[in-house]
């Protein structure tokens, strides 16, 4: 009976154990992201605060080179995300206090530096269903030179919402390079000061793209969604055909 009784626990607890080795394996997995170069390439930039690093902008900048077209998509901090188990299993080796339903505009509140960033890639790549070519994070002092606020006013009369335009200052800036010898010129002095996960070298072979669309098309958005009590909350649909028109 003694004997029976030890090969039936070893029976049921035998897959306990090979679950819970699986949990781990999973978990333990590579969790970096990796730059990618795409003919149309998704450049996911983050605003953070050089004293504290706290994330304060998040904007979506997609290039289209076929189209001459270069777009910027803000996306809100107010942001909720609805972390999938099998990506939060990946976040918890991170934060173990990361929480599985949150705002985007929280990620630094669990996650320091690069990994803010790289975990931010991968919750974007979920919430949006499209992969992210590479990240930037551009210090708060350098990116008000570049951006500003545009708020726009939601249907449903909850606070507005703010979505980045070009400075105007940036504007002359940008009239005032025009050549792509002079644009690459600026990319070399401004990318130093810069984090990315795609290395200077691979940014200026984008730099016909970018210029070739800053002569011709730029255009910003808010990525389509609404205001639900303290949260944005994005339309799926609406936010993926508003993507695939500026990826296609």
């Amino acid at each position: 009976a003694g004997v029976l009784s030890y090969k039936a626990a070893m029976y049921f607890w035998q897959p306990k154990e090979e679950a819970t080795q699986a949990y781990q394996e999973d978990t333990v997995s590579d969790n970096s992201v990796k730059a990618g170069m795409d003919d149309v390439p998704k450049n996911l930039i983050f605003c953070y605060k050089e004293d504290t690093g706290e994330i304060t902008k998040v904007v979506l900048e997609i290039l289209n080179p076929a189209n001459k077209q270069l777009s910027y998509i803000t996306l809100p901090l107010r942001t909720q995300l609805n972390i999938s188990v099998a990506l939060f299993r990946k976040l918890v080796v991170d934060c173990p206090e990361i929480p599985q339903v949150m705002q985007l505009g929280s990620i630094s509140k669990y996650l320091d530096n690069e990994k803010a960033y790289e975990d931010g890639v991968l919750m974007v790549e979920e919430l949006l269903g499209m992969d992210i070519s590479y990240y930037t994070a551009i210090p708060q002092s350098t990116f008000n030179t570049i951006f500003t606020d545009k708020y726009i006013e939601q249907a449903d009369q909850y606070d507005s919402v703010a979505m980045v335009i070009f400075m105007q200052d940036y504007r002359a800036t940008l009239q005032s390079l025009d050549s792509e010898e002079k644009l690459r010129s600026y990319l070399d002095d401004i990318y130093p000061t810069l984090k990315s996960n795609l290395d200077l070298e691979d940014k200026l072979s984008y730099v016909k793209g970018y210029y070739e669309a800053y002569s011709n098309d730029v255009s910003f958005d808010l990525i389509k969604g609404n205001n639900i009590n303290s949260a944005y909350i994005i339309d799926l649909e609406l936010a993926a055909q508003q993507l695939t028109e500026l990826t296609r």
